[in-house]
C-alpha cells in the first residue's frame, strides 16, 4: 500500500474542506473530478480559495455567524454539526454566535483552516489557508 492511498480523500484531491463537485462551479485550479462527488484541485491553495468563496457566498445569503455557516456547510445528516461548530469555535477563538467577517482575510483564513482540520485532519498549516484566501 502506498502512502498516498492512506491519505484522506480531501488531501488526495487537494480539497481541504471536501467541497462537492458541481459542474456550474468552474473553480480556478479545478481538475476533472473523474465522476467523484468531491472537487479536485491542482494544489491545496485552490481548494482553500474555493472554500473562501463558498463562505463569502453564505454570508451574502444571510448565513453570517460561525454556527450558521457550519450548519449550512456541514449539515447534521452527514456530520456531528454541534461538535464541528464547537471545535471550529475553540480552534479559532470565534464564538459560535459571532458574525464571521468574511472580508477580513486573516479571520476567514482561521475559519477555513479550522474547518479543514474537521474535514481532513491536521494536514495543512494556516499559511496554506491564507494563500487560498488571498487568491479569492
Amino acid at each position: 500500500m502506498t502512502y498516498k492511498a492512506t491519505l484522506p480523500l480531501g488531501v488526495k484531491n487537494n480539497n481541504p474542506l471536501n467541497i462537492e463537485y458541481n459542474k456550474r462551479n468552474d473553480w480556478n485550479g479545478q481538475l476533472s473530478n473523474n465522476g467523484e462527488r468531491f472537487a479536485r484541485f491542482k494544489n491545496p491553495a485552490y481548494g482553500f480559495r474555493a472554500a473562501a468563496k463558498v463562505l463569502r457566498s453564505y454570508a451574502r445569503q444571510g448565513f453570517t455567524t460561525l454556527e450558521q455557516m457550519i450548519n449550512r456547510f456541514a449539515p447534521s445528516h452527514e456530520n456531528d454539526t454541534n461538535l464541528y461548530a464547537k471545535n471550529v469555535s475553540d480552534w479559532t477563538g470565534i464564538a459560535q454566535s459571532q458574525v464571521v467577517n468574511v472580508n477580513d482575510d486573516a479571520e476567514l483564513a482561521k475559519v477555513i483552516h479550522a474547518m479543514s482540520r474537521m474535514e481532513v485532519g491536521k494536514y495543512y498549516g494556516l499559511t496554506m489557508a491564507q494563500k487560498g484566501v488571498a487568491m479569492a
